[in-house]
């Protein structure tokens, strides 16, 4: 316990002398992965504008934009649905690593936070034909779903330059309202530009 609480306090010590964090620094991030869960490769894409509060914290407001499987009962083909998210984030830095090459920092992110937006059903029409097998009845499920819940993420932010970023994230969504699955874990690289 006691070597557990020196590298917490060792960390702290780092991140509040770390570099790129600067207050009032806005940046702009785009971001490109997948959905970990379900058996096929689904596109989880989302673009941010954030905004440093201090040194350890920052916020950000975007949009998300990923792809789930519909499975139907009895059927092999399945078909998609479509998620639009409005997502807002607080970002806390747990760890930092300044200088380790050159310029480049390192910082270790955990991110809690919320989304709404539309669940867009994709190709149930087929499905909706009284003789077909499997018969899909349109109360079973809307063609766009209002969903919200929220988030958490833990993010990996590797600054190559002074004002550039990368970043690796993984994600989980709560989605309680979703007609297709409640829960989605998510990985996506991307980039951040300061703009200062």
């Amino acid at each position: 316990m006691k070597y557990f609480l020196s590298i917490i306090l060792v960390c702290v010590s780092i991140s509040a002398t770390a570099q790129h964090h600067y207050k009032g620094v806005g940046g702009i991030e785009v971001n490109v992965g997948s959905r970990l869960t379900g058996e096929a490769f689904n596109i989880e894409s989302n673009v941010f504008l954030s905004k440093y509060i201090n040194y350890n914290s920052y916020y950000k407001i975007g949009l998300n934009y990923f792809v789930t499987d519909l499975e139907i009962p009895g059927q092999a083909e399945r078909s998609k649905a479509y998620n639009y998210h409005l997502a807002g984030k607080y970002s806390y830095t747990i760890a930092a690593f300044p200088h380790i090459v050159s310029a480049t920092d390192i910082f270790f992110n955990l991110q809690g936070g919320a989304f709404m937006g539309i669940e867009h059903l994709s190709g149930l029409g087929k499905y909706r034909d009284p003789g077909n097998i499997p018969y899909v009845h349109f109360s079973d499920y809307r063609r766009n779903t209002f969903v919200l819940g929220p988030t958490v993420t833990a993010e990996l932010e590797v600054f190559i330059s002074k004002r550039v970023a990368i970043l690796l994230n993984v994600s989980e969504y709560w989605t309680p309202l979703s007609k297709v699955e409640k829960w989605h874990t998510t990985a996506t690289a991307g980039i951040k530009f300061l703009m200062y």
